[in-house]
């Protein structure tokens, strides 16, 4: 047996080691780390990965809180997320790259109370109809396809890189006021609100609205720009009101609150344009329609009831015929009878996922249970899946074997034929 001095003498040199390593480990764990000092915050490790490989700040805005424990949108379950100005990012260690990080629907939650507006129809020219009974045009379009999430390393970005990034609209476009008392054309799509402002294009910081519990203000950067021209002074952001995750469960262990003084303030990564006369006509401020030739009139664009100064029918494309400063503007016949809706509802007879194509190899986006009823949209040619509202309104394609669809539902759910 060794004498008592040997034995504690090896134990000494082993914590002298382990302390001289320490600070190796710990520089090593902080050289992962970029910070900003705009927000005080910082990310690292697989968020940062995600981050910087998915568009960085234009895309996601500043870091704006810690990695924190909140609750799932759709299932209300722990786990550990980051605010973001435009998103929240989850951690989700269970899952395999690259769904380790997955974008929360901010934007079917930021309307969860809200009225669902009417459905469009299908509209001919430079539009897409998605399977929430919305288009997708002009400018909109463009900006949605020209940006997505990487998951196969080719140049260019898919319909499902773009969908797994915004994912499908949830309303048409309409005219929307800001805090600042501005207002701008937006659409909203599950995990990013789209605004159509005179410059160009801008991604909605419903991150910072939702963490802060502010009222929106105008995004300023631009995605889509027309034309470069020098950035005008920045928007006054609001100051933070609130301290804890708005998502939050009850339960939550841990929650950040931003420092009063210090919350960020959205940086135009692609100058911020001003309109001018060969690109946007200065009597439609709210959006950007050309001057003419051509002639345009309201069946050739996606805007309506916007402003049109000074009013008069004497406007360039005359979208104010009737002089009242609003343009396009939607007014039903008084002689007619206002449709009504037929809902086409079904009946949940057994509990399963609901994911967000049809296919068991799809993103999960919540459950339905037994005894849920469900709106249906489409399903696919062989009736084999659905696409349902479900209860809080996740919208997402289930299995048929889930539902009690009675016949003559059925027969009023339009197939879709899906791309492969």
């Amino acid at each position: 047996m060794k004498p008592r001095f040997y034995r504690y003498a090896g134990l000494a040199m082993a914590l002298l080691m382990l302390a001289l390593a320490l600070p190796w480990v710990m520089t090593q764990a902080q050289s992962d780390e970029q910070c900003f000092p705009e927000t005080g915050q910082c990310i690292s490790g697989r968020i940062r990965q995600y981050w910087e490989q998915n568009g960085g700040q234009p895309i996601f805005g500043l870091p704006i809180s810690p990695i924190m424990t909140s609750s799932d949108l759709l299932t209300g379950r722990p786990l550990q997320v980051q605010w973001f100005e435009n998103y929240r990012m989850e951690w989700h260690p269970e899952n395999t790259f690259p769904d380790d990080v997955l974008l929360s629907s901010l934007g079917v939650f930021y309307l969860r109370n809200e009225a669902k507006p009417p459905r469009d129809v299908p509209q001919a020219g430079n539009c897409m109809y998605f399977e929430t009974g919305y288009n997708v045009c002009g400018d909109v379009l463009t900006a949605w396809r020209t940006y997505g999430l990487e998951f196969d390393g080719v140049a260019g970005n898919s319909e499902i890189e773009s969908r797994a990034l915004f994912g499908a609209p949830l309303t048409g476009g309409y005219l929307m006021a800001f805090a600042d008392g501005s207002s701008a054309i937006v659409q909203w799509f599950e995990r990013a609100r789209f605004e159509v402002h005179a410059d160009g294009i801008r991604l909605g910081r419903m991150g910072y609205e939702l963490y802060t519990q502010t009222p929106p203000f105008p995004a300023t950067t631009t995605l889509l720009p027309v034309t470069v021209a020098p950035a005008p002074s920045p928007v006054p952001q609001p100051q933070p009101t609130a301290a804890n995750d708005p998502t939050a469960a009850p339960d939550a262990t841990a929650t950040a609150t931003p420092r009063p003084g210090s919350e960020p303030t959205a940086t135009t990564i692609i100058p911020t344009l001003t309109p001018t006369s060969s690109t946007c006509d200065p009597r439609y401020p709210d959006v950007c329609i050309p001057p003419p030739p051509p002639d345009l009139d309201c069946n050739d664009i996606t805007p309506r009831n916007f402003r049109v100064e000074p009013p008069g029918p004497d406007d360039p494309h005359h979208f104010d015929g009737d002089g009242d400063g609003i343009g396009c503007e939607s007014q039903p016949d008084p002689t007619a009878t206002p449709p009504q809706e037929v809902l086409l509802l079904a009946d949940v007879v057994a509990s399963g996922n609901v994911y967000a194509s049809p296919s068991v190899d799809a993103e999960v986006r919540g459950q339905v249970n037994v005894g849920d009823t469900v709106e249906l949209f489409f399903k696919t040619t062989d009736s084999t899946w659905y696409q349902i509202e479900a209860p809080g309104g996740v919208i997402g394609w289930v299995e048929a074997s889930l539902l009690s669809v009675a016949p003559e539902v059925d027969a009023q759910v339009p197939s879709v034929v899906l791309e492969d």
